[in-house]
């Protein structure tokens, strides 16, 4: 095998500490899975094993086919040599070896994504019901708009999710918590504190951990046993991290633990990339540390994944944001990494594309963005039909907006959005059967049911038959006689209207078990599934808290609250593992969700100053601008709160630090946004929003590529 000039120091590695510092497309997975490989050719690894730790399933399930299949070409049956695995994967293994250590009894149980958010949703209504409810709407600028306390219920949770993972992963405790916020009177703190502590008292009766107390757990393990610690040491004679620049501290800590004997750890990342932080407990800055602190630190440097031209814009923005950037405590927002092309005849040589494909326009308003990006879509499917196309925007509700134009003109698209009708629309649908089983006679819900489970692309003969089945009684749908509603359009409906007769009949049954039966008998997919065990889970546990619970209750909060409840759950099922764009369909998602993917064509829309702020004084889009000034950033106020707290800040504005690390972040978005692109890269923004009837700028990001993708076009002309 022949390795890039960048990538054959990494080669050389045998042992010790290794930082590996990767630009976009540098080919991460291709050289840790060669190098992990040589090593065991070699057998350094004995009489270990070597460890590869990485975030999602989907990466582990890649790093192990690719390692398995070049020791296969070496003819090397070394399946057992190493194995790959997330962290909490690791931990887990870790506590289920030695449980006792931290009084854990054998047999506990691990609280899924699914069942914590329905547990903490739970601990954030007992909240609201005991007395949270004026404290939950003094955070409101407007206390009495029903649309604002919506928002603020789906962001509250995930603000005191947020913030409650942060203080397991520093070992504080809800009684420790309670100890050193005393004397605090921070409505958010006050509020956490309550919440936390309800919420661990959830999982404690049921005797449930949670994915935090497992990395809490095991290092605690690892720190204390000297046994259990030599165990795993001896075990992992290697360790490599990928995507280091999303670790947290707990990761961080066991892993330099498993690692002290041997002293082989490799950590391989991109801090450029590291757009979690704002939203979760990682930083990049424990990555920055290691590089500063190791033995060996290689940079891989080299991408053949863009043109030359797409590398220059984006080294042009690490260059403008380090040198220039007009608020100076975002100028370490990117370190100064320039990606450089493959050099000619080397592994994987960089697009040629014969034109300057990259080009920058503005238009008037957000919907003039849409219509310009469709036509400028149409166009290039036309004239390449075999490339591939990334639409990327700020936030999920501009997915779905850009998904409906997309259907109207036909145009066959992937949504990955967080908060797409997809993955929502199981628990409605489970809704609209409760609702109707909770009056079986309402001819109307019935028919709002049939249209609900009816899917048939003739929209005007569906309005028509609809209508006409509100003439009947649900008796005459659900049993007709004599050929009563034999048209066709009605055998198109038939089967539905069956399967909701066998609904019906099975309504005996407990509300839980019969949406997993509801769900066998319309054939969902896995997926759609597990979102029915998740409802299921959902039922079980409002009936447990509350026998009360109606059909009625049930149909309500499925249907009215399913963004709020199911939100999160459904970023979990219905994550795309392993997805891959194909020509002929547009990939839809947001810059958040890019991270990973890479397409032919991509377009950047939204650029405008509130998407991407660069100043402190800018009105930020991310934040909650429906709060009051102070808590805008909650989730930063909290952290900061916090820090303040355990000792880790004592000083500092928590409003403009907020600012700051959200500016700081939406320049890392950026710039792994720019770099998906291989070939054609159409920046757009607008200069008015319509909905609030105002001039709204560009961003200032915008403005300074524009310059200077203006300039290169001149030049190539």
């Amino acid at each position: 095998m022949k390795y890039r000039i960048d990538q054959e120091p990494i080669m050389e590695y045998e042992g010790g500490t290794m930082a590996v510092p990767a630009v976009p497309g540098a080919g991460k997975t291709f050289i840790v899975a060669n190098l992990v490989a040589k090593l065991i050719e070699q057998q350094k690894n004995k009489p270990g094993k070597i460890l590869i730790v990485t975030y999602m399933n989907s990466a582990v399930n890649n790093f192990k086919s690719r390692i398995a299949k070049i020791l296969e070409k070496k003819g090397i049956l070394g399946n057992k040599e190493f194995e790959v695995m997330t962290i909490h994967s690791l931990a887990l293994k870790v506590l289920k070896d030695r449980p006792d250590i931290v009084l854990v009894n054998e047999d506990f149980m691990v609280v899924d994504d699914i069942q914590q958010n329905i547990h903490l949703n739970e601990a954030v209504d007992e909240w609201l019901r005991k007395g949270g409810e004026n404290v939950f709407r003094s955070f409101l600028k407007n206390p009495h708009s029903k649309k604002d306390y919506d928002k603020w219920k789906i962001e509250f949770q995930r603000v005191i999710s947020t913030l409650i993972s942060k203080l397991k992963l520093n070992d504080i405790t809800p009684s420790k918590f309670n100890e050193l916020m005393k004397g605090n009177y921070d409505h958010l703190i006050k509020a956490l504190a309550i919440i936390y502590m309800l919420y661990d008292k959830k999982l404690k009766l049921e005797g449930l951990i949670d994915y935090d107390d497992i990395l809490n757990l095991a290092y605690k393990i690892l720190e204390k046993d000297k046994k259990a610690r030599e165990k795993f040491q001896n075990k992992y004679t290697y360790i490599f991290e990928d995507e280091c620049q999303d670790s947290n501290i707990v990761q961080c800590q066991i892993l330099k633990l498993l690692s002290k004997k041997n002293n082989n750890l490799v950590k391989v990342g991109d801090i450029n990339q590291s757009i979690t932080g704002t939203f979760s407990s990682s930083s990049p800055e424990f990555f920055k540390s290691f590089c500063k602190e190791v033995e060996h630190k290689k940079v891989m440097d080299m991408a053949s994944r863009s043109s030359k031209d797409i590398i220059d814009l984006a080294n042009y923005l690490v260059d403008f944001v380090i040198k220039e950037h007009p608020t100076p405590d975002c100028r370490e927002a990117l370190v100064d990494q320039k990606v450089k092309e493959v050099p000619k005849g080397s592994w994987g040589e960089n697009p040629k594309p014969n034109s300057y494909n990259i080009s920058i326009n503005s238009v008037y308003s957000w919907e003039q963005e849409i219509e310009y990006t469709i036509k400028r879509i149409k166009e290039f499917k036309g004239e390449y039909p075999d490339k591939t196309i990334g639409v990327l925007v700020p936030f999920n509700g501009h997915v779905n907006e850009i998904a409906l134009k997309l259907k109207q003109e036909n145009i066959e698209y992937d949504e990955l959005s967080g908060n797409s009708e997809r993955k929502v629309k199981v628990a409605k649908t489970l809704g609209s059967i409760f609702k109707f089983l909770s009056k079986p006679h309402d001819i109307t819900r019935l028919v709002n049911l049939i249209d609900d489970l009816f899917e048939h692309k003739d929209m005007e003969n569906k309005k028509i038959l609809l209508e006409s089945l509100l003439s009947y009684s649900t008796e005459d749908i659900l049993y007709p006689v004599d050929g009563l509603l034999e048209n066709k359009m009605f055998l198109k409906a038939r089967k539905d209207i069956v399967h909701i007769r066998e609904i019906l009949e099975k309504n005996q049954n407990s509300p839980a078990k019969l949406v997993l039966e509801i769900g066998d008998l319309l054939e969902f997919e896995s997926e759609d599934k597990a979102m029915a065990e998740a409802v299921a889970f959902y039922i079980r546990n409002s009936l447990n808290n509350n026998p009360r619970f109606t059909f009625e209750d049930i149909a309500h909060e499925l249907i009215e609250n399913s963004q709020v409840l199911f939100r999160h759950m459904a970023d979990m099922i219905y994550e795309l593992n392993g997805y891959e764009p194909t020509p002929d369909r547009v990939t839809l998602c947001t810059y958040h969700k890019s991270k990973g993917l890479e397409w032919d064509c991509v377009f950047l829309l939204g650029f405008t100053g509130y998407n991407f702020p660069s100043l402190l004084s800018d009105y930020i889009r991310s934040e909650a601008w429906y709060l009051k000034t102070y808590y805008r950033n909650p989730a930063a106020i909290g952290k900061f709160l916090i820090d303040q707290l355990i000792g880790e800040k004592t000083k500092g504005n928590p409003v403009l630090d907020a600012k700051v690390s959200i500016i700081n972040e939406k320049i890392r978005l950026l710039y792994v946004a720019i770099t998906r692109a291989k070939e054609f890269l159409v920046l757009i923004s607008h200069k008015h929003n319509t909905i609030l009837d105002k001039d709204e700028k560009v961003s200032l990001y915008f403005n300074k590529l524009q310059e200077y993708i203006d300039h290169q076009r001149s030049k190539k002309l």
